[in-house]
């Protein structure tokens, strides 16, 4: 009636595969925020500046303007490492998303490396049916049990859920 099935070997990693790419996909959001106040122009304080700006007089915003372009004028002529600082905040950002293109390619073979086959990665949107119906993360499943009952061993065969594979439906 039921076709049996071996043991998938990536069961048990999921919860840590996703921890590791939570993890991975932040670190070049920290190197951006680490790194992008070294070209002299601060990000983060433009913006926020900007947001002020409806609150004061023309004046202190043009003085607050001026303030800040001339020392980011005087910032822009020291190279770090061999990026202008005038350059430095455009090449961080495209670093970044080179970065991000990069991390998707790993997840990726890391997908090929558990599951088996790159289909489930990169087909599972030329599937005909929703993906729940793949097989490769059921939340509903039979399962095979023996039970002793009066000295004879008895083979039961019951739907079972999954509750590990439930949880990573949710997250």
């Amino acid at each position: 009636m039921f076709t049996r099935i071996i043991f998938k070997k990536y069961f048990q990693w999921v919860p840590f595969i996703l921890i590791l790419q939570a993890c991975s996909f932040y670190i070049p959001h920290l190197i951006w925020r680490s790194f992008n106040w070294l070209s002299g122009f601060q990000v983060k304080a433009v913006v926020s500046a900007s947001k002020e700006v409806e609150q004061q007089t023309n004046d202190e915003v043009t003085k607050i303007i001026a303030k800040s372009l001339f020392h980011a004028s005087q910032q822009q002529h020291q190279p770090i490492c061999f990026v202008h600082k005038q350059h430095f905040v455009g090449f961080l950002f495209l670093t970044m998303k080179l970065a991000y293109v990069l991390l998707i390619c790993f997840h990726l073979c890391l997908f090929k490396f558990f599951i088996g086959n790159i289909d489930f990665a990169i087909g599972i949107l030329d599937h005909k049916g929703e993906w729940r119906q793949s097989g490769h993360f059921p939340r509903v499943t039979v399962c095979d049990f023996n039970v002793y009952k009066y000295a004879q061993l008895t083979n039961f065969t019951v739907e079972c859920v999954l509750p590990l594979n439930m949880a990573c439906y949710f997250i």
